[in-house]
């Protein structure tokens, strides 16, 4: 009698150990399905992309107002997940023959984009995210 409650005892401390051991994992599991998740919706952002062979200046609007903008060569923005209405404006400011090209992404993808070739040409784009 008594080996076979020890070997009762046995059995269940072995069943606590392993479904303690299945609940561990399964934890560990939710919390990468999260970070996935997470990551995914980061890949959502909206960036502004500036390409260009020069200099440049203009001006950006979006949910978090109006800035100045202006550098030499290509840029990149975040401008978040949700900017709303964009409207960026960029003007080439030296007399080259070069390209410049304004892009928006939402994730990772091209929504919208315009270039010119002009000197001292300007690109203007507009949208509502």
């Amino acid at each position: 009698m008594k080996k076979i409650a020890v070997g009762l005892i046995a059995l269940l401390i072995l069943i606590t150990f392993v479904s303690g051991c299945t609940s561990s994992n399964n934890s560990t599991a939710n919390n990468s399905s999260a970070q996935n998740n997470s990551s995914m919706q980061k890949n959502q952002n909206v960036t502004l992309k500036i390409n260009s062979d020069g200099s440049w200046n203009g001006k950006l609007t979006y949910k978090n107002g109006t800035q100045t903008i202006n550098g030499t060569g290509n840029v990149t923005y975040d401008l978040g997940q949700n900017p709303g209405n964009v409207s960026v404006s960029v003007h080439k400011t030296d007399k080259n023959s070069g390209t410049i090209t304004v892009q928006l992404f939402k994730g990772g993808n091209v929504t919208i984009y315009q270039s010119t070739t002009s000197n001292e040409g300007t690109v203007s784009l507009n949208y509502n995210f």
